[in-house]
């Protein structure tokens, strides 16, 4: 993160004005991460039923490694380019970001984009009392409290939820 910061100071210098229209935002190791947290935009796409995942979907190893095994399984072929495209138009970011305790990531960069069109801070995606990743926060004008920002969780295999 350093380096990329230093990065965004030699391009656009450090003035404020310029500086709140730039930031660097890792969401996760593999944008298919969040297909797990929102798995009906998948199970519709892939004609399949697996259930969301039970942790915090950011967490999970290799997640499109882990969509192609699901997927195989269920003796269906997981495309990322055409399945992939057809089901990041069906994701739901309500959907994805509705568990305060999860998509920490996720949720600092919608929040830094929130600010960047000058909204204030809502409930809309748990704004208000969702968790923020701590390696990114920092680039947001707004804090959110301490108790709120913090590292991810140790890397898990997907598990599914059950009712």
């Amino acid at each position: 993160m350093h380096r990329l910061t230093h990065a965004m100071d030699v391009v656009i210098g450090t003035e404020t004005a310029p500086r709140r229209r730039c930031s660097a935002h890792f969401l996760v190791n593999m944008l298919e991460a969040h297909y797990f947290a929102h798995i009906d935009a998948v199970n519709e796409v892939l004609a399949m039923n697996l259930a969301e995942h039970a942790g915090d979907c950011e967490n999970i190893v290799h997640p499109k490694n882990e969509l192609k095994r699901l997927a195989n399984q269920a003796g269906v072929a997981f495309d990322e380019r055409s399945n992939g495209a057809e089901i990041v138009r069906k994701l739901n970011l309500d959907h994805i970001l509705s568990n305060p305790q999860t998509c920490r990531a996720l949720r600092t960069l919608v929040a830094w984009c929130w600010e960047a069109i000058g909204e204030p801070r809502s409930d809309k995606f748990r704004l208000t009392d969702g968790v923020y990743w701590d390696i990114t926060a920092g680039q947001l004008s707004d804090l959110p409290s301490v108790e709120r920002i913090g590292p991810l969780a140790a890397e898990e295999s997907y598990q599914p939820l059950q009712n």
